[in-house]
């Protein structure tokens, strides 16, 4: 009987024991589910910090690329556009240095041939010279080739002179020709105030008409504005290139 009580004890103490170890094995399932489930949710923190952070670098790297790729392509828009309106100057320039060429070649061709257009043209410039200048006593040169013609307009263009300017201006001719271009140079008998009427400075005065003439012709749309802005430049005056 003292047998079976003791058997009975042992049981219940086993039973105790085992509810017991149980117990603890439950929670330490439980616990080891928790730190589990604890570490699962911090990798996925970290692996969702992580994944943002490499979508906001590449967003950056994607939005600085396409920065520099606009300046890029702002940069070589620029650069076309400079060397289109360097060719389009350079053209320009070509063109007027063509047309300035070939009016003073047909100007020495006229002078050559000594055609009435060409001395009306002579009688023109030397009055426009005695007109330009001060005094009633001046000198006419002309180019080498044309001091015997210059002797044949003078009395013309003195009676212009004389008729515009309403004063009696008297016209001589000068000594020695001019050196440079076809034309007539307009000056005080001392030398000291010119009106330098060679063709190659008439070219020059009137460069800004000659221009716009040129670009209105070549370069304009049809609307009748000159396609490029001319250089200072006037009509007639006094100069100090005699030679």
């Amino acid at each position: 009987m003292a047998e079976s009580n003791a058997d009975k004890h042992n049981a219940d103490s086993n039973q105790d024991a085992k509810q017991i170890i149980d117990g603890i094995l439950a929670d330490a399932r439980e616990e080891a589910e928790t730190i589990r489930s604890e570490a699962k949710s911090r990798v996925e923190d970290r692996r969702m910090l992580l994944s943002g952070r490499v979508q906001r670098v590449k967003d950056d790297a994607v939005s600085e690329a396409k920065k520099r790729i606009e300046e890029i392509n702002r940069r070589t828009d620029a650069e076309i556009s400079r060397a289109q309106r360097r060719n389009e100057l350079a053209r320009r320039r070509d063109v007027l240095a063509a047309v300035q060429q070939r009016a003073r070649e047909q100007i020495v061709e006229m002078s050559r041939e000594g055609s009435d257009a060409y001395r009306q043209a002579m009688i023109g410039w030397i009055a426009e010279g005695a007109l330009g200048l001060e005094g009633t006593e001046l000198t006419v040169s002309a180019a080498a080739g044309e001091t015997a013609l210059l002797g044949e307009l003078l009395e013309e263009a003195q009676r212009i002179a004389r008729e515009v300017g309403d004063r009696n201006v008297t016209l001589t001719a000068a000594g020695e020709p001019h050196g440079g271009s076809p034309g007539v140079v307009v000056s005080s008998p001392d030398g000291r105030t010119l009106y330098d009427n060679r063709v190659d400075s008439r070219i020059r005065r009137h460069e800004t008409e000659i221009r716009r003439l040129v670009y209105e012709i070549l370069f304009t749309d049809g609307d009748g504005g000159a396609a490029g802005a001319g250089t200072a430049g006037g009509d007639g005056g006094e100069s100090g290139d005699g030679g």
